[in-house]
């Protein structure tokens, strides 16, 4: 399972020291990763743009430790933490939106808004042929629209194909093409979770373009942008599961990784021009 965690913000840290403002960022450990947020600068109440964390983990009564760090110029000090169940997190988002935790080792007031969910990676039904479908449109008019006869059923054969120019019809019959959207030597799953990512690849690509014309003056259409990227990194790119697949497994896993990469760096530029704006 996939989950994906985020810490909204903060409210009344401690201040631990009276001649510096408080730095503080997110430090989150599941299964035995950790990972950061970047520090707010000077805030007891902050809000953090970064500091969604995706895990994959096996139960959902797997821990969260979730600490609020202070960045200093030495040792970083802790301004607050706490450990959760999955489990009860997700629960509390699913029910009211989000979930509020009170941060031990802190201010009396001091509390977490975090969200959770678990996505399950299950891969699609291969066993219809439905299942896999071309990456590009097939013309209404193309043959490859209508069911083929099945092979000793008794229906007519397909017609014969259009003649082919000389020396091609040789060479194709003893190498024929791969359909459309099927790559050679991989299943039907393979096949469509493969199919699955260059289609986003193919989105990736436009909203780059449209991120890339964007000022720090556009404020509503970064927050738009900003919602419609994030949707895609969580409920389509994440969901695509590479852990089941007999062929091509690294070379799915190694494309979806490069659209993660790509859509944290699209939000990561929306969270900077947002910032320019403010």
């Amino acid at each position: 399972m996939r989950l994906i965690f985020t810490v909204l913000e903060a409210h009344d840290l401690p201040k631990l020291h009276s001649f510096r403002p408080t730095n503080p960022y997110v430090e989150v450990e599941c299964c035995g990763v950790t990972a950061r947020s970047s520090p707010v600068k000077n805030s007891r109440s902050p809000k953090w743009l970064d500091a969604q964390f995706h895990f994959d983990i096996s139960s959902p009564e797997d821990l969260l430790i979730v600490a609020i760090m202070d960045k200093c110029m030495g040792t970083d000090k802790v301004l607050g933490q706490i450990t959760v169940s999955v489990q009860s997190v997700c629960q509390q988002t699913k029910k009211q939106g989000s979930s509020r935790l009170r941060l031990k080792d802190s201010g009396p007031a001091s509390i977490l808004i975090v969200q959770a969910k678990l996505l399950e990676k299950t891969l699609p039904d291969c066993s219809s042929p439905s299942a896999l479908k071309p990456t590009t449109p097939v013309s209404s008019s193309s043959n490859l629209t209508s069911p083929l006869p099945h092979v000793g059923s008794g229906s007519a054969m397909a017609p014969d194909p259009e003649p082919e120019p000389d020396g091609e019809f040789e060479h194709r019959a003893s190498s024929p093409p791969a359909p459309v959207g099927i790559r050679r030597g991989f299943s039907m799953c393979s096949n469509q979770v493969l199919g699955t990512l260059e289609t986003l690849g193919a989105e990736l690509n436009e909203l780059e373009a449209e991120v890339a014309a964007l000022e720090p003056s556009d404020r509503d259409d970064i927050g738009k942008l900003f919602g419609t990227i994030e949707k895609l990194l969580l409920t389509r790119i994440d969901a695509v599961a590479t852990s089941d697949l007999s062929t091509g497994q690294q070379q799915a896993r190694t494309e979806r990784k490069m659209l993660v990469v790509r859509a944290q760096k699209l939000l990561d530029r929306l969270s900077e021009l947002r910032g320019l704006g403010a």
